[in-house]
């Protein structure tokens, strides 16, 4: 019963409490039936309670199980003391009490998720009785023991014959990304991030697909994506409110003159009576649909991680969706491919990384320059910086891991989608023959041969055996941020690099492979381009850092002291260089707009 409750660098190893502990009946039922079992609670007695255990996961350093429960049912209440002490004595003679914890960010969300749909298909609200509380914290340690029987199974399941630091990642990975993304976010630095990307996305669909954007903005009754941003900020300024309640009610008034486009356009952010979904994806209902209407002039604003996400990482799905209902408004084979390659890789990598490289000293090539100058080059990076000696060697990915996937904690799955995205996959082409999709640890491994080599035209002005190349993989999809994952990828790349005799040859220094969540550098662009902070510096120190822990874990054969130095560079540099200021171009965008 033991998990990693992560914050950055600080693994907390405490015992989740479960249902057959506390009740002493079985309680891993799957979720089909506990989904049958939230039909009687009504939704506007348990939303606020799972908003406040929401906001308590993200924002409060609770260490014991009482201010757990003064989180639940009121601080003072006669309950919090009733239940903290059913929960001591189930415990008593399994583990010290001060280890125990009803709190997990998963079953939070995997609750409001299931009352969601159960409250939206009732015609009216069921009774609040004295009962409803503790019915509620039952079906809530119901959903704790799931959770715990899934992720127990996990370390048997990671072959033994694997490295012990891979199967520790793979642990940690496979364990904790089912709800990674929801977790280790500074909400108002999330805010400001997706405001910034969705401003670029739509500055770029303004220019190549203005047919879509139009559509898009039908449907949300709004002329311009500027329009569509300033009614955004309402519903975020309502979350941003929410504090320690962690929910939040928007009401529209009437007698603006605004206030029938504002009802249109909080009706398609918001849960609908007609929804049917799959409760096995991965929280699909929450990231698609923020808020919940409570009548034609209130709505419910959930969780302010859900809005702000809802400012861009829904765009691309909103967007084929259209495409997909209209194929005429996008003639080409396979529209994912088109965005990839040309807003992710082309546009948004682009902005970002020629801000950072503005100084003189960097020698700039964008992957889209190099194919317009150098016509038969093959294989070169997405971004390529070179200051000195030191090489800067850019992938940009925005692979989505599949919801299934990381809901199915599973290793054989999730081990098999990173390396088919990241590393490589085998196929049969339309010939019947074999062949393989080299993926972005392999292209990174063949950079750096070809820049060993001298076989890219566009900079050759260096000494090879004196070079050091920093490999970097970009990810848009915050879930590749997971503990283990960096580690993961890093080690193909050493196999990669151990197989080619050429690059084992080398005298240049090659370092880890290192991903960086495209966010962070969002954030950190001005620091990163005044250099006050330099990533030539920044990359080896963090990996001088992780190898720190990997050590002394390694002496002190704990796995909780090598899990600290599998988090992410992101985390890293949050934990190590705070930054509390926003980029200048989210103020520049804000004047704009406000």
């Amino acid at each position: 019963m033991k998990i990693y409750s992560t914050e950055y660098m600080n693994f907390k190893s405490r015992t989740v409490v479960i249902y057959s502990m506390v009740l002493g009946k079985d309680g891993s039922d799957h979720l089909e039936t506990v989904h049958k079992d939230v039909h009687l609670i009504p939704g506007e007695f348990a939303f606020p309670i799972i908003g406040r255990l929401i906001y308590s996961s993200r924002h409060l350093d609770i260490s014991s199980l009482k201010l757990e429960m003064d989180v639940w049912v009121g601080k003072g209440s006669i309950n919090s003391q009733k239940y903290t002490e059913l929960i001591h004595k189930s415990y008593k003679a399994h583990i010290d009490k001060n280890k125990l914890m009803v709190i997990n960010l998963w079953s939070s969300y995997k609750l409001l998720e299931l009352i969601l749909e159960e409250n939206v298909h009732k015609s009216q609200s069921d009774e609040i009785t004295a009962n409803t509380g503790e019915e509620l914290l039952n079906i809530y340690l119901r959903l704790n023991e799931i959770f715990i029987a899934k992720t127990e199974k996990v370390w048997d399941s990671i072959p033994s014959d694997l490295p012990i630091f891979q199967r520790i990642a793979f642990h940690l990975t496979t364990s904790i990304i089912p709800y990674h993304d929801f977790t280790h976010v500074d909400t108002i630095v999330l805010l400001f991030v997706q405001f910034i990307k969705a401003s670029y996305l739509f500055r770029f669909m303004e220019e190549a697909l203005p047919i879509v954007l139009k559509a898009f903005l039908n449907k949300y009754h709004q002329d311009t994506w500027q329009m569509y941003l300033r009614a955004m900020m309402p519903v975020a300024d309502h979350a941003m409110r929410a504090k320690g309640e962690g929910v939040g009610y928007l009401t529209i008034d009437e007698n603006k003159p605004n206030a029938n486009i504002l009802k249109a356009f909080l009706n398609n952010l918001s849960v609908g009576d007609s929804l049917t979904y799959d409760i096995q994806q991965d929280f699909v209902l929450l990231r698609s649909k923020p808020l919940m209407k409570i009548n034609d002039t209130k709505f419910l604003v959930m969780d302010s991680v859900l809005v702000y996400n809802k400012f861009y990482n829904s765009l691309y799905f909103e967007f084929n969706k259209i495409i997909e209902e209209s194929p005429s408004l996008f003639t080409k084979a396979n529209f994912k491919g088109w965005y990839n390659e040309n807003f992710s890789e082309a546009f948004l990598c682009n902005e970002l990384l020629n801000y950072i490289f503005n100084k003189h000293q960097y020698i700039k090539w964008p992957g889209i320059k190099v194919k317009k100058e150098y016509s038969k080059s093959k294989g070169e990076p997405d971004y390529y910086s070179r200051t000195g000696n030191n090489i800067l060697l850019f992938e940009l990915k925005d692979s989505l891991i599949k919801g299934n996937t990381k809901q199915s904690f599973d290793y054989k799955e999730v081990e098999k989608e990173l390396r088919e995205k990241f590393w490589y996959y085998d196929y049969i082409d339309e010939k019947g023959k074999s062949k393989v999709n080299s993926k972005a640890v392999r292209q990174l491994k063949n950079s750096v041969k070809s820049i060993l080599s001298k076989s890219f035209m566009f900079d050759q002005e260096y000494e090879s055996n004196d070079l050091i190349i920093y490999p970097i993989l970009l990810f848009l999809d915050r879930s590749l941020d997971t503990p283990g994952v960096n580690d993961i990828l890093n080690h193909w790349f050493q196999i990669e690099l151990a197989n080619d005799s050429f690059i084992v040859q080398s005298k240049a220094t090659i370092m880890p492979l290192t991903t960086i969540d495209f966010d962070t550098l969002v954030q950190y662009q001005d620091v990163l381009s005044d250099n006050d902070l330099i990533l030539e510096k920044l990359i080896p120190t963090y990996w001088n850092w992780k190898q720190h822990f990997i050590e002394k874990g390694t002496y002190k054969h704990s796995a909780e002291i090598v899990g600290k130095g599998m988090i992410s560079f992101s985390a890293f540099l949050k934990e190590n260089f705070p930054l509390n200021k926003e980029p200048k171009v989210f103020l520049e965008i804000a004047k704009k707009l406000f």
